[in-house]
């Protein structure tokens, strides 16, 4: 049997780990000989001994779905001895299996079993004091997927890049997203191998820099000089030194409300006052050695004294400070051939069960799933069990849990499953495999449009 690889093109540096010669990539090279003819026709066909069942409607769709120059007829006009060379386009899936089949009057010869495989490569990128606990020969074996003929050949190459350290990158401020994608393009060594190659880039903590107003209600017999407030979620903190020492996480606190005092308790609307950044201090533990704030500190003591207040004070303090929110485990950015994955999430280690899942979900991403259903393009029909949005960013895949309005219940059986779940696997479900083995991993996948050596 001959292994060949229909997505690469014949280009020496392709020519390596397994691959035998510039023959074995692309268009597969038929070569017929005929020694001491007559002016002959000699017909040809490619048998397709197992397909990947590819539909009608699929193969009509794109022509990466079907065998192109599959049949025919080649001449030796007329010389005695002659080589005839054809070549076959084989179609984009991976596994499949045909014979290139060559017939002169009523001899038949044909080639060996041919079977098609697929191959893309990745470079591990790390920001520094980042170390990522990932088994790569595992991650290899589950996209190879050989029982059921996946094969997609994912070559690690080019050797560990490193970039600067970056805590918490906000993934909402395209300054800092450009100044990320420049770091890993610095550390980026597979240019030559473009546009089948890709970068996973290894970060500390993606989220986005939210701003939220709240209201807290203060209710004290006798105004204290200072009060804690506990909140619901992270503080913006930790990203930049600069941004921290200017308190960047503070927008604005306003305080209004009433005071009574007196044997009738008559009441008094108080007029508006202003805490100032200085009134409000972090506090509290954090949630690991290098930061994550919950809590603040406000000293009421300068509002105090603008109001004139003592005694019989009830509060109301509308604050508005930036938190990090919608914290992410891994990004793979439409059109670009890089994946930036998260180590750790609202201030915690992701394990590495976590990461695993991550990974291959992104991945997919990279390649073309969750293909919709029905498919458009070059993708093929996706699974029955496609969706888009519904919570959720992207396309993937609901197998094993339902979407009720606003409500996800169940437990995924996918790795392309929209969000962490504790019952998601770090394995494609059986719907999804057999789309994963009719993608077209050739030069126009939109993962892969621009790449990190353009930027």
């Amino acid at each position: 049997m001959a292994e060949h690889w229909v997505n690469l093109p014949k280009r020496n540096v392709h020519v390596a780990d397994g691959v035998p010669r510039l023959n074995n990539l692309g268009d597969y090279r038929f070569v017929c000989r005929l020694k001491n003819g007559t002016l002959a026709a000699v017909q040809y066909s490619v048998e397709v001994v197992e397909g990947a069942g590819y539909t009608q409607g699929e193969e009509q769709r794109h022509d990466g779905f079907r065998v192109k120059l599959g049949r025919g007829t080649v001449t030796n006009e007329g010389e005695a001895s002659a080589t005839l060379t054809r070549f076959v386009t084989l179609p984009a899936a991976g596994g499949c299996k045909y014979k290139i089949k060559a017939k002169l009057n009523a001899k038949e010869v044909e080639s060996p079993v041919i079977e098609s495989r697929r191959r893309l490569y990745f470079q591990v990128i790390k920001m520094a004091n980042v170390a990522p606990n990932v088994d790569y020969g595992a991650l290899q074996t589950d996209f190879l997927g050989a029982a059921d003929k996946l094969y997609v050949d994912l070559q690690k190459k080019g050797g560990d890049g490193t970039i600067p350290y970056r805590r918490l990158v906000s993934q909402g401020e395209s300054a800092v997203k450009k100044a990320l994608r420049t770091d890993a393009k610095g550390a980026y060594t597979l240019s030559s191998h473009d546009p089948y190659a890709f970068a996973l880039v290894f970060v500390d903590m993606l989220a986005v820099k939210t701003e939220l107003t709240q209201s807290y209600k203060v209710t004290v017999g006798n105004l204290p000089d200072q009060e804690v407030i506990n909140l619901n979620r992270f503080l913006w903190h930790g990203a930049d030194a600069t941004e921290d020492q200017n308190k960047h996480w503070f927008v604005m606190a306003r305080v209004t409300g009433e005071q009574s005092g007196g044997s009738e308790l008559k009441r008094r609307k108080l007029p508006q006052a202003n805490l100032s950044r200085n009134d409000i201090q972090l506090s509290g533990n954090t949630a690991a050695p290098d930061g994550g704030y919950k809590q603040i500190t406000i000293d009421w003591r300068n509002v105090k004294q603008q109001l004139g207040l003592a005694a019989n004070v009830r509060l109301t303090v509308e604050l508005s400070l930036r938190f990090a929110t919608q914290w992410q485990a891994g990004a793979s950015p439409r059109v670009l051939n890089a994946i930036f994955l998260a180590t750790r999430a609202e201030w915690q280690p992701r394990s590495a069960a976590e990461l695993e899942a991550t990974i291959r979900h992104e991945i997919g991403h990279k390649i073309g799933m969750v293909a919709p259903n029905p498919g458009v393009g070059d993708r093929p029909d996706g699974p029955d069990t496609y969706y888009k949005e519904q919570l959720h960013v992207g396309p993937h895949c609901s197998n094993g849990a339902h979407f009720d309005r606003k409500t996800w219940t169940g437990n995924p059986t996918c790795v392309m499953y929209g969000s962490d779940h504790p019952a998601r696997p770090a394995t494609f479900c059986a719907k999804c495999k057999p789309v994963i083995r009719k993608l077209d991993l050739g030069s126009d996948m939109d993962g892969f449009f621009y790449t990190l050596a353009e930027l």
